[in-house]
């Protein structure tokens, strides 16, 4: 396809070599897709080794058989060379890390993608050693400032007062040994809370993405600011995007599904419950967004029926995790004051004692009717007023999820003049005229 051609070494074997990509006028031919990343530098050409020359084979040219084995080992080099080429760490002039640390490094990634429970401490212990065995190893330092960033308001991780300084002094080691690294630029911005920020953060992100087209966790935390103020179709997209990069992501099958129900796009919601199912059953974030997604879509007869398999639970899910969700599919699909105040029984304590459990509530809240109570629990969550629980209060790194305002059980909440009043008082109508956008609901598309 004039992408290399094969040269014979003497005595020895075979190489590709790599054909200049240039048009006749000596320019590079632009890219098919301005977004992709640039391509790895091609690594040298490596070397095949074949049988000696068989006397009755001289002067003959090649069978045809010859030279399809010829092109079919040709291509397998060809993948594997640029395998090896898309290691930040092979190119020319880069530090090539001991294969101890890059082992750990590996494992550190893996389990940040996986996001269970409990295994983004060891990932950060696993990013923690890699560093440790090999200090020059500059990738590594920008994933550990990253893994620093997902324990950001996970107080049980972690002692939370640790995190900055563990984030900038990674995040400037990575970029001391390896300039521009995007995950030190990600882990970075991480520490500027979303929440009143959302147009700066955004902009950021958006910058970072312009450099690092590939990076899909900046596709993802992109996904996740665009939740938070109420444009979930552009969310799904750039969750989308995060996925075509790297495909085995959980919590953004989890986002959204949770965003297409809100977005009343139930089928596409079904199809991607159903794909997820099928990479990660049993996943704890993906049982409970799949619960949710079917008792707040008006199935609670089928969240009780999923709910009650147990072949489906998550491990370490029990008649804890369970039973408290029975009781709230009943209440929805009932509606008898008594099924209502079981549900509300549950659901109350929880929200009046831990304020980061209120938008989880609120959710149940609104599905249950019980618009003043929702409205209570937001005041003192967004607001920090009112006299719904303990005092939340709000500093300039306080961090509060807006993304409940959006999701589908609290449409119901939406024609009441309070939420108007709730959406100026925490910013959301000055972020929406500063960057020149509506939110979906407002659209009519949520």
């Amino acid at each position: 396809a004039g992408s290399f051609t094969l040269e014979t070494i003497a005595r020895v074997g075979y190489r590709l070599a790599p054909l200049p990509a240039a048009d006749p006028a000596g320019r590079d031919p632009a890219p098919a897709d301005s977004t992709a990343a640039p391509a790895p530098p091609v690594p040298a050409p490596p070397v095949v080794a074949a049988s000696p020359p068989r006397a009755e084979d001289a002067g003959r040219r090649p069978t045809a058989t010859t030279r399809r084995t010829l092109l079919i080992g040709a291509g397998a080099l060809l993948v594997g060379g640029a395998v090896a080429a898309g290691l930040a760490w092979r190119r020319a002039g880069r530090h090539v890390p001991t294969a101890e640390a890059l082992q750990l490094y590996e494992r550190g990634a893996l389990l940040s993608r996986e996001a269970l429970p409990g295994q983004m401490r060891q990932a950060v212990t696993y990013l923690e050693q890699a560093v440790r065995l090999d200090p020059e190893f500059g990738a590594a330092w920008g994933a550990l400032a990253l893994a620093y960033s997902h324990l950001l308001g996970h107080a049980g991780e972690v002692e939370p007062a640790s995190l900055p300084d563990r984030i900038t002094g990674a995040a400037a080691r990575a970029a001391e040994l390896d300039p521009g690294n995007a995950d030190a630029v990600l882990a970075l911005i991480a520490l500027t809370p979303t929440f009143r920020n959302w147009a700066d953060k955004e902009e950021r992100l958006r910058s970072l993405l312009r450099e690092h087209p590939r990076h899909w966790l900046a596709h993802g935390r992109l996904a996740m600011l665009l939740y938070q103020v109420g444009r979930l179709d552009e969310g799904v997209a750039a969750h989308r995007r995060a996925l075509a990069i790297e495909p085995m992501l959980p919590i953004a099958y989890a986002a959204i599904i949770r965003s297409l129900s809100a977005l009343g796009r139930v089928q596409e919601a079904d199809a991607t419950v159903d794909r997820a199912g099928q990479l990660w059953p049993g996943h704890p974030v993906l049982w409970i967004t799949t619960f949710n997604h079917l008792v707040y879509s008006g199935r609670p007869r089928a969240a009780t029926g999923f709910a009650s398999n147990a072949d489906t639970l998550p491990t370490g899910f029990g008649p804890r995790q369970v039973e408290p969700r029975l009781r709230l599919a009943r209440a929805v699909e009932t509606r008898a004051p008594a099924d209502v105040a079981a549900s509300l029984a549950d659901q109350l304590p929880l929200a009046r004692a831990q304020p980061e459990s209120i938008p989880a509530v609120v959710a149940a809240l609104a599905a249950l009717g019980e618009t003043g109570l929702a409205f209570d629990a937001l005041d003192r969550y967004l607001l920090d007023r009112g006299d719904f629980g303990q005092p939340a209060p709000l500093t300039a790194t306080t961090e509060r999820g807006t993304e409940v305002l959006f999701v589908r059980p609290t449409a119901t909440l939406r024609s009441d003049p309070r939420f108007a009043t709730l959406l100026y008082g925490v910013g959301l109508d000055d972020y929406w005229r500063r960057v020149g956008v509506e939110p979906d609901f407002r659209r009519g598309a949520a």
